[in-house]
């Protein structure tokens, strides 16, 4: 089976739980935010980069040319403390996302799939949440 094969088989809820997996990995070992970005003292004159700086380290620089004070301020906001709130919501989302089912499973028993597979997303946030998930694991809509 190939690796695409394997994440077409993937439920919803289990693309929600791998992604909240994967962040809270990734904020585990990563520098404690909040970060900021920030531009070093240079002499008039000089070329310089603007510097991604957490826990009163620089983390990473950025290349002035390259819109490096935005994609520095973009990278900040993104601290680890937001991804283990992003991991909270995906957690969320997979107990909204089978509470849903449920209902739905109960008001239309096993008939009716496209109406309890409608009300199941709109009830739940589905698209939205699975939007982040495919995100954050790098996937694409199709998977």
């Amino acid at each position: 089976m190939t690796e695409q094969q394997s994440r077409k088989q993937l439920t919803p809820a289990d693309e929600l739980r791998a992604a909240a997996a994967k962040l809270r990995s990734l904020t585990t070992d990563a520098t404690e935010g909040p970060w900021h970005g920030e531009d070093p003292n240079t002499r008039w004159g000089d070329a310089y980069d603007h510097q991604l700086v957490g826990g009163g380290k620089i983390l990473a620089t950025f290349n002035s040319d390259y819109n490096g004070p935005l994609n520095a301020d973009y990278v900040a906001a993104m601290h680890p403390g937001v991804g283990v709130v992003l991991a909270q919501l995906l957690d969320y989302g997979v107990r909204s996302y089978e509470a849903s089912l449920e209902a739905a499973r109960r008001v239309w028993g096993d008939t009716h799939d496209d109406e309890r597979r409608r009300f199941t997303e709109e009830q739940s946030g589905l698209p939205e949440l699975l939007a982040v998930a495919r995100a954050v694991l790098g996937r694409t809509a199709e998977g």
